[in-house]
């Protein structure tokens, strides 16, 4: 008698077995492993399937949190996404809440989220001036007759219209 084995065993009785992964069955740059199976490929974004074949979302399922929206690059090849992120939620992924949510800042200020300084996931916020005010949350006037600007004796007189 003689055996005609499959791909990945040799010898008499096909009693050798070899690399099932000497193939490269995985497609698309997949990582092919032996397993009890035989293997199984471990894919790159954005391919998925039993050979990494299949061009998979990324964006399902949707990978932003607290209802961020997904929104795929262009290149879908590329596998990458980014997240618009509801109002008061910052981060790559939407993950932290806005330090503006309880913002104190005052006379027009803009508040500004950081997505660097986040301690349980509550971020921390800090206030831009507005021209004319001063202080953590803009909350102080800056009287312009105070540092004495005028010089030679000048008298120096606030202008209602623009300070």
């Amino acid at each position: 008698y003689s055996c005609q084995c499959p791909n990945g065993t040799a010898g008499t009785n096909c009693e050798i077995v070899g690399d099932p992964c000497f193939s490269n069955p995985c497609q698309n740059r997949g990582i092919c492993s032996k397993s009890s199976n035989g293997y199984s490929c471990k894919c790159s974004p954005p391919y998925g399937g039993l050979l990494c074949e299949l061009i998979i979302n990324v964006c399902t399922p949707n990978p932003c949190l607290n209802d961020g929206e997904c929104v795929r690059s262009t290149n879908i090849q590329d596998g990458t996404y980014r997240c618009n992120c509801r109002t008061n939620f910052v981060g790559a992924s939407c993950e932290y809440i806005s330090g503006c949510i309880s913002s104190q800042c005052r006379n027009g200020a803009q508040c500004v989220s950081s997505t660097t300084n986040c301690p349980a996931g509550l971020c921390s916020a800090t206030c831009k001036c507005l021209s004319g005010t001063t202080g953590v949350y803009c909350e102080q006037q800056v009287m312009p007759c105070s540092t004495y600007p005028c010089m030679n004796n000048g008298i120096c007189a606030v202008n209602p219209m623009n300070n």
